[in-house]
């Protein structure tokens, strides 16, 4: 996300940021990071924080509720 915001002008918007695979391999607090680490970069610009339009299969609950707490601010 970090190349894209240095090559594109503010005025344009992104959607996206995750990774599928991160929601299987990263383990709670790892994706916490991650997550967090793209909403910081992405702060300040029209940003829709996503991932692809599908996951692995496997992907368990607790990550997607830790995309969205963190999204929240709630971790």
């Amino acid at each position: 996300m970090a190349e894209f915001r240095r090559a594109l002008p503010k005025s344009i918007s992104l959607i996206g940021g995750i990774e599928p695979t991160k929601f299987l391999n990263y383990d709670m607090s790892q994706l916490q990071k991650y997550i967090s680490e793209i909403l910081k970069i992405m702060r300040g610009y029209g940003f829709v924080l996503a991932n692809s339009d599908s996951c692995p299969p496997g992907v368990k609950y607790e990550s997607f509720l830790t995309a969205v707490n963190v999204a929240q601010g709630k971790l």
